[in-house]
């Protein structure tokens, strides 16, 4: 069966710029160029084709190919990534992000999405948005495993990719997703961040998805521990509000300190 766009399949592939290898998803070629990770999962990628994040120069390869086909394709950057956009540079103030970015940290913003902070200036962070491989020529090694039919299958090998760890039961009929979710109200806030953007991410892939619908199910974790740990959870989160009190106060005055010498070099230079 020959693929077509819209189609789930999962499919293995080596990434390279320069000649070299910049990614791959096979776990021998990622040790033999020291790009392994034990955190990552070296298992074949489940796209959506002609709908993914992938370059989409890759993936109209895969458009007409089956099952087991092999192949070397070289995109160029307008078919990869794009070329460099400055409009995607941005400057972004300190105190709209995590306390612990610094050069060179992966942020995601809810307007610009994923970057990577490049400079710092006074109190704000240059931000470059666009993807680190934009402007470069690519070249592909791939090979196609498997053309996923069952649309509840295609919907939960999705969630797993989009979704790190997360445990979901999928069911689908008639055009809609049911996805029933086990949340234990310690990772709630972090489910609420995610929520929306997966629900993007699914729409976008998903040509039969009509309509989503979440099922969730939160655990009451004060049933699930002993007093006395609770309430060295409680001592511990008192100590954590202290000492989050003291960073701000320390960040407050290396603020004042920062806009104090800005000012005066600024005096100086007049």
């Amino acid at each position: 069966m020959a693929i077509e766009i819209g189609d789930i399949i999962t499919i293995s592939f080596t990434e390279r710029c320069d000649g070299r290898v910049c990614a791959t998803n096979i776990e021998e070629i990622a040790r033999d160029n020291d790009l392994y990770n034990d955190k990552d999962k070296y298992i074949p990628a489940v796209i959506s084709v002609g709908r993914d994040t992938l370059a989409k120069g890759l993936q109209n390869e895969l458009i007409g190919k089956e099952v087991g086909a092999k192949g070397t394709v070289a995109v160029s950057a307008e078919d990869a990534y794009g070329e460099r956009d400055s409009e995607k540079v941005h400057s972004i103030d300190k105190k709209a992000l995590s306390k612990d970015v610094t050069i060179g940290s992966y942020i995601r913003h809810p307007e610009y999405g994923d970057g990577i902070v490049a400079n710092k200036i006074g109190q704000r962070f240059i931000v470059d948005f666009n993807n680190p491989l934009a402007g470069q020529d690519l070249e592909y090694d791939y090979e196609i495993h498997e053309i996923i039919t069952d649309p509840a299958e295609q919907l939960t090998r999705m969630l797993n990719r989009l979704v790190i760890g997360g445990k979901f039961d999928v069911s689908f009929e008639n055009g809609k997703g049911i996805i029933a979710t086990k949340i234990s109200v310690v990772h709630m806030d972090q489910w609420t961040q995610i929520k929306p953007a997966l629900i993007w991410q699914l729409f976008g892939r998903f040509l039969s998805l009509e309509t989503l619908e979440f099922r969730e199910e939160y655990e009451n974790i004060f049933n699930m521990k002993p007093v006395e740990a609770l309430i060295d959870e409680a001592a511990a989160t008192e100590l954590a509000l202290e000492e989050e009190l003291e960073n701000q106060q320390e960040e407050q005055l290396e603020n004042q300190q920062e806009e104090e010498l800005e000012n005066q070099q600024e005096d100086q230079e007049e």
